[in-house]
């Protein structure tokens, strides 16, 4: 009976080392999505920032400790008392209705916190007590007896699986960075060709980017976040002009605009509302939206309405009104997109069906 608890033990120190390391990997590459999870999650201004640094090297420290035989009884207790007090802040927030992004992982898990992050700490938290509470059973004793690892060979033994483990996730996250930043480079490209279209049109005397203005908005049919079908015609049977903000979730600079799309929904109204059509998965705009109070959130799966509407990259924002006739040209990047908002503020004391003077942008 002691040997199978002490090969139970035994697991349990490896799957909470391995998640505590690459946790701790996870929050040292994204240091500032970090300091904002941990913002999120309610922690004081004074201390978010301090607990934002040290958190992964605690992680980082507690996993290596659970692979030495000497000290591993510590660093259990440890990864316990964080994982449950991780726990009852996840809990606390939910019952306040808030979901902040988990973060656990760094940029593999953005997600908002929900019952799936609850039930992964909970299992992490039992292995933790499990690895702290039985301890008194030799976690090296099944492996001893079996003969497949001789005493001086453990520390081999443990630093071989540690190595490996390593290496794999390195090898992950260099894949997936890259992956990353050949999008962003896509886009930065596609960005910049759209800017030199701009100004080849205004010396030609042809509008390149975007719609012209009075042309008829693209019809369109999207989901939203919780998978319900919305039209351009539904949007318009409210009555109002329509702001279209395109995103991207692998968009760094529209996370930048969020918190101003939050305010310009409720200062626009009730003669316009902000919708905003996004590219990606559902779990990858929940990432990025799910934790802000933001509505009228569309996704299109490859892009096809941005290219309706002569979008060719993250972020921009096109005024329809609400006759669905095309009200602005094409603002591009958040300057241009403050510039049109600020415009059509002026104008809502007019008749939300005026359209305005085209944004033009100037690099």
């Amino acid at each position: 009976m002691e040997v199978v608890l002490s090969e139970v033990v035994l697991a349990c120190r490896f799957l909470v080392a391995a998640a505590f390391f690459f946790a701790a990997i996870g929050k040292i590459v994204d240091h500032d999505g970090s300091l904002r999870a941990v913002q999120e999650l309610g922690v004081p201004k004074p201390l978010a920032r301090p607990l934002a640094g040290l958190l992964p090297y605690m992680e980082s420290c507690i996993a290596v400790a659970l692979l030495i035989d000497d000290v591993y009884q510590i660093a259990a207790l440890a990864s316990f008392v964080l994982s449950a007090s991780f726990l009852v802040a996840l809990i606390a927030n939910l019952i306040a209705g808030r979901r902040p992004r988990c973060h656990c992982f760094g940029q593999i898990d953005e997600a908002p916190i929900g019952a799936k992050a609850v039930v992964r700490i909970v299992l992490l938290t039992a292995l933790a007590a499990v690895a702290a509470f039985g301890s008194e059973y030799d976690a090296f004793a099944s492996i001893n007896m079996t003969g497949l690892v001789p005493p001086e060979h453990r520390s081999w033994f443990m630093g071989t699986i540690a190595l490996t483990g390593y290496s794999g996730f390195l090898t992950w996250l260099a894949l997936h960075l890259l992956s990353r930043q050949l999008r962003l480079s896509r886009r930065i490209a596609a960005l910049e060709a759209g800017n030199d279209s701009a100004h080849q049109g205004e010396r030609s005397g042809k509008v390149a980017l975007g719609l012209p203005v009075d042309a008829p908005a693209p019809n369109f049919t999207l989901n939203d976040l919780n998978g319900i079908a919305v039209s351009l015609q539904d949007l318009l049977a409210r009555g109002h002009s329509l702001v279209v903000i395109f995103m991207d979730p692998d968009c760094e600079v529209c996370a930048t605009l969020l918190p101003e799309v939050e305010k310009w929904q409720i200062e626009l109204r009730p003669a316009t509302d902000v919708i905003v059509i996004s590219r990606g998965t559902v779990g990858e705009n929940l990432a990025m939206f799910g934790s802000r109070p933001i509505s009228n959130v569309l996704i299109e799966r490859v892009r096809e309405v941005s290219h309706a509407f002569r979008c060719p990259a993250t972020p921009a924002a096109v005024w329809i009104s609400g006759d669905g006739s095309v009200a602005s040209s094409l603002a591009m990047g958040p300057t241009g997109i403050k510039t049109l908002v600020k415009a059509i503020s002026a104008d809502n004391s007019l008749s939300a069906n005026s359209p305005i003077e085209p944004v033009r942008l100037v690099r």
